[in-house]
């Protein structure tokens, strides 16, 4: 357990504690509004540890997710890294923003390179404004069959 849950934990605890002492010594007493304000925050109290318990079963969860999600995006990398053929994840203007190792040795290009560089200078000048249009038409999910650029 971490430095603030521990503090936490040890914070309700020590309230409860404090508060099942007052009780005790108010019991016996008349009872009046300082009695009422007691049993109130000892229903507070209960609910807020209540309320704890819920987050860190929650905060396990979520750290057990986390962790699947984070072998699978290994998986998926390594998967991308040494496909046989060359990938490369652009963004809607065309700029380079990933590459794997196979993608690099096509371009000629040192792969960490890659990153920043708009793809178009990879394509032939001819071969260009054809590139440009067809990146749009790719990402707002067209399929326009095969295009060659060089």
């Amino acid at each position: 357990m971490s430095t603030p849950k521990r503090s936490l934990k040890s914070g309700l605890s020590s309230a409860q504690r404090r508060l099942d002492k007052m009780q005790q010594e108010l019991a016996g007493r008349p009872s009046g509004k300082f009695a009422a304000e007691l049993t109130e925050l000892q229903t507070s109290l209960a609910e807020l540890e209540v309320a704890y318990e819920e987050l860190e079963q929650q905060n396990d969860e979520l750290l057990t997710t986390r962790e699947a999600l984070e072998l699978q995006r290994h998986r998926y990398q390594h998967l991308f890294d040494e496909a046989p053929f060359g990938y490369l994840v652009t963004n809607l203007n065309g700029g380079i923003e990933e590459a794997n190792q196979e993608a690099a040795t096509l371009l000629g290009v040192p792969r960490e390179h890659l990153p920043g560089k708009p793809f178009s200078v990879f394509v032939d000048a001819k071969d260009r404004a054809l590139f440009r249009r067809l990146i749009p038409r790719v990402c707002a999910g067209e399929r326009g069959g095969e295009q060659e650029v060089l």
